[in-house]
This record gives structure tokens, sequence and C-alpha cells, in this order.
């Protein structure tokens, strides 16, 4: 199941540089609790399922796995499947000592837009994208959009290849950077590209989770 491979792909990017100004050092752990979603299951302790998710997995800790209910249904032969419509929770434990603001999650999410190509027109983007039979692998994920979700999420849409062989094969990853009571956490979600409205149902699909659960970690 190599769309694991780029799970952490902005996760990783996100430390290679220093923010402006470090922020305070959280004097307190936090619990992070996982919602219930009626079209998704929360999968990640299945044994077959942590395998998978944590084979290409170097610095981050998986929170949690969300396989849609058909995925769900399959989850004991996953590595023979060829799947979407997922969504992985992760932080990085050494950033759990900082006390994030606002402020520090702007500089964040600024810094993996670096890593990004920018395009001027996502729609026509798409169009050429799924026109082409002659594609070659990006240089770099493709930035479609970013936008605040709320006050305490920062999210980035962009188009990324997970198959070195197949460039043909292109992925929406919409990845989300949360505050959680002052703590560090990333949220992304992950859906096929066909066409543009499929980008649309990514962004509802993601923010549909990802409110839920910063709802459900507030204090």
């Amino acid at each position: 199941m190599k769309k694991t491979l780029f799970l952490i792909l902005i996760i990783i990017i996100s430390c290679k540089e220093k923010t402006k100004e470090l922020p305070d050092l959280n004097s307190e752990s936090v619990e992070i609790l996982l919602p219930k979603y009626d079209e998704w299951k929360e999968s990640y302790n299945h044994p077959v399922v942590k395998e998978q998710f944590e084979e290409h997995n170097i610095n981050s800790k998986i929170i949690g796995v969300y396989l849609n209910n058909e995925t769900d249904k399959i989850k004991d032969s996953l590595a023979d499947y060829d799947f979407e419509d997922y969504a992985v929770i992760i932080n990085l434990e050494k950033e759990q000592k900082w006390k994030i603001e606002k402020k520090y999650l702007e500089e964040v999410s600024e810094l993996q837009k670096r890593y990004l190509i920018n395009t001027d027109s996502p729609k026509d983007k798409i169009a050429e994208l799924t026109q082409n039979e002659n594609l070659e692998i990006f240089e770099k994920p493709i930035l479609l959009e970013d936008y605040w979700t709320n006050d305490n999420i920062f999210t980035i849409v962009s188009l990324v290849q997970p198959y070195a062989d197949e460039p043909e094969s292109i992925v929406i990853m919409v990845f989300n950077t949360i505050n959680v009571q002052n703590h560090l956490t990333y949220f992304s979600y992950y859906l096929d590209l066909n066409g543009f409205a499929s980008v649309e149902k990514a962004k509802r699909n993601n923010k549909k989770m990802v409110t839920e659960f910063e709802h459900l970690n507030r204090k």
C-alpha cells in the first residue's frame, strides 16, 4: 500500500526550517480524543492497519487512522488493495513541548507552502493533468488552495503522486495544521483525483472530519 509513503511528507517539511521565533514551552501534555464518524471508522489499532501505516513512518507519532466503511470491512487484507478516502492524525513528539498560538500556526503553514508548486488556476491545472496522457512525476506537490478552516485549523489542499512509476495516479491531499489546546497536531485526508468535483468532495469530507476533531478536543 504505497500511498502511505507521503503521509508525513509535509510533516517532515515542517521540521526542516525553524520559525522566526520559537514559542514558549508547554507545561502540560494533552490527551487527544478521536471522534466517531458515520462514514469512517478509526482503525489504527488493527494489526494489519498499524503495520501498513507504520512501515514508512519515521519521525511522527500516529494518533489515529480513519478508513471509510467499505475499506474498513477489508482491513484484514489491506496490503492487497489500493484504497482512498482515508485520513491520518499525527504529531511530532518533539513539538509537543511548544506552546502553540495562532501566530506560530501561520508561520509553520507558510514554511510548508514553500515546498509546494503554486498554480494560478486550479481548475485549468486539474483539467491539464486529467487529460494529459504523457504525465511526468511532479517535482513537488501542487498547491491548489490554502485557507483557515477555523481559527485553530490551517488547511492546505494539494495534489501528490504516490507512485514513482505511475505518474498518472494523482491523489488529493488535504493537510491540516491544528492547534489542539496549544499543542501542534496534523490531520491529513486523502482522495483520488477524478476531475475538479473530486477536489470539492475532498474539501467537504475534510472539513467535516477535521472540524469535529478540533471541536472534540477543545477545552
